[in-house]
């Protein structure tokens, strides 16, 4: 077994983990690569809190068009 150790340090975020692999492991160093950042961006993300990320979406998801405002204001004032 071959055991890659590495650590991340990005945008204030350190990662430390290690891959683990057979002695003939038949993939490139690209594609190591391409596992540790995966694993990086899978850590960052479970990190973040959702439910920041929902009242996000929602925030900005919810808003009315300027008509629909403009006619909730009218109603609300007896105009229509």
């Amino acid at each position: 077994m071959i055991k890659i150790e590495f650590e991340i340090n990005r945008d204030g975020h350190k990662f430390k983990d290690a891959i683990v692999l057979e002695n003939n492991y038949q993939i490139s160093e690209e594609q190591i690569e391409e596992m540790k950042e995966k694993r990086f961006q899978d850590y960052l993300f479970s990190i973040i809190p959702k439910e920041k990320t929902e009242i996000n979406e929602v925030e900005n998801n919810n808003q009315l068009p300027e008509v629909q405002i403009e006619e909730i204001k009218e109603i609300n004032e007896g105009e229509i």
